[in-house]
């Protein structure tokens, strides 16, 4: 009997605007994949798991996928990562393997470009009234 093995596990990256960010993992010799982020088990209903075999190798290989929404991420940051790891197992859940931590976060808004103030040309510039006390009073009596 193989052992069963994670191949890939789950890259970090970032959840950009309300695009959900896909977790992936691969493992040999597995016949389930789940996914535990912060702690809590991700409902089995939202894995999609597909079963394969690797064209160079001739192996069989379970591959896991998972999206990680925005809310998801923001429920705890910025005081906790969204940390979330595949757990690949044969159909009992004695022989179960865990692979490495993968961490979610939201993009960081778009900077932001400083725009100068500027007078449209199409406004004439502001003429100020002269003042007493500003300049002073040329008179020739």
């Amino acid at each position: 009997m193989e052992e069963v093995v994670v191949v890939e596990g789950p890259s970090s990256g970032y959840v950009v605007k309300n695009r959900p960010y896909l977790l992936s993992c691969k493992a040999l010799n597995a016949k389930k994949i789940r996914f535990k982020c912060n702690s809590k088990w991700i409902d089995e209903s939202r894995i999609e798991n597909k079963l394969g075999t690797d064209p160079s190798t001739q192996m069989a290989f379970m591959e896991g996928s998972v999206e990680i929404s925005r809310a998801e991420v923001e429920a705890g940051f910025p005081m906790e990562d969204f940390s979330c790891q595949c757990y690949a197992s044969r159909t009992s859940d004695s022989d179960v393997v865990r692979s490495n931590p993968a961490r979610v976060k939201p993009a960081s808004p778009p900077r932001i470009r400083k725009i100068h103030a500027r007078r449209p040309s199409h406004f004439p510039a502001l003429q100020m009234p002269e003042s007493p006390f500003l300049a002073p009073n040329h008179r020739s009596d």
